[in-house]
């Protein structure tokens, strides 16, 4: 082979191994949450992994529970009472963590969920009363 083919192939190999390593510690700082190293395969400096508070899973999961409660109140009241009471804690929980809409909107529906479930609770208790009291 020719000098100039081996220089070429030496280049190519070079860099194919800086960018292994660019890779490499991208990869890296996505599992650890810490910047790459920017002496290391050249990385980006400035580069930084999206940080996650962990508030958000909860203010989702308030925000379902919620939903849920608002939804199957009307026939379940027990299953609605559960995932209301649950939504309000978590809501609560997350906007401690975090003051975002989504915690204060999960808490919020989870309490909404709560009242229609104790309204339904009520209508049922006293058409129950009703029911009785007629001798039916």
């Amino acid at each position: 082979m020719s000098d100039d083919i081996k220089k070429d192939i030496n280049e190519t190999v070079d860099t194919v191994k800086d960018e292994a390593v660019k890779v490499v510690e991208e990869v890296k700082s996505a599992f650890t949450g810490e910047a790459p190293n920017p002496n290391v395969g050249g990385g980006n400096a400035g580069y930084r992994a999206p940080q996650n508070s962990g508030s958000n899973g909860k203010a989702i999961a308030s925000l379902v529970l919620g939903i849920i409660a608002c939804v199957v109140g009307i026939w379940w009241w027990y299953v609605s009472l559960a995932c209301a009471i649950v939504g309000i804690i978590l809501g609560a929980m997350a906007r401690k963590e975090n003051q975002s809409g989504l915690a204060t909107a999960g808490f919020v529906v989870s309490i909404i969920g709560l009242a229609i479930t104790l309204i339904m609770f009520i209508c049922l208790v006293i058409i129950g009363i009703g029911i009785g009291l007629s001798g039916y």
